[in-house]
């Protein structure tokens, strides 16, 4: 019996009836390369776009002011800062104030306090203009905190002796007292 031969004979008969029909194929190298070709169109639109309209430096984007000032009041500024007043001591004075101001912020916030200082202008974002019911809105803490503390990821430094700064507390407050002065007469003129 020649079984070899028989199964030599049907595996030559396969062989054919393959050979006659086309192979078929899964999704080869060309649907791969298209993928990844729209994936990396699609993300390099999406970073432009983003990147246009978040990460540019020109203006906040709508509601971006109000978001962060509604965080820096409920969030970053504690609840014992925000009840506390100015104290009434003859250290604290709007004209120690004034004197402080000149010296260690009007290079940001401009010798008004509108934050048109040429450094300011330049930051992102801007410097705070003091004058504004944004600023004078807060509380006496609130404004004492964000001075002696800083904000983080904007150029705000901390003035605090706690925090890395050099003003002792009374100086700070007279900076409130002088922010709150001329608010006040930024409100007085027309």
């Amino acid at each position: 019996m020649d079984t070899d031969g028989a199964t030599r004979d049907a595996a030559e008969r396969t062989d054919d009836i393959d050979a006659d029909r086309p192979k078929r194929r899964g999704p080869g190298c060309g649907c791969w390369i298209a993928l990844l070709i729209i994936l990396l169109i699609g993300g390099g639109a999406s970073a432009f776009l983003g990147g246009t309209m978040i990460l540019r430096t020109e203006t906040p984007l709508p509601g971006e002011e109000f978001i962060t000032d509604l965080a820096l009041r409920n969030i970053a500024v504690p609840a014992e800062f925000r009840d506390r007043r100015i104290p009434r001591k003859e250290s604290v004075t709007s004209a120690a104030g004034k004197e402080l101001f000149d010296v260690q912020c009007a290079f940001c916030h401009g010798q008004t306090g509108r934050g048109d200082a040429s450094l300011g202008m330049l930051m992102y974002p801007k410097a705070a203009n003091l004058t504004a019911p944004r600023t004078q809105t807060k509380s006496d803490g609130e404004i004492y905190w964000l001075i002696a503390h800083g904000v983080n990821l904007t150029g705000m430094p901390a003035f605090g002796a706690d925090y890395g700064g050099a003003m002792t507390e009374d100086e700070i407050w007279s900076l409130v007292s002088y922010i709150r002065d001329i608010g006040r007469s930024q409100a007085s003129t027309p």
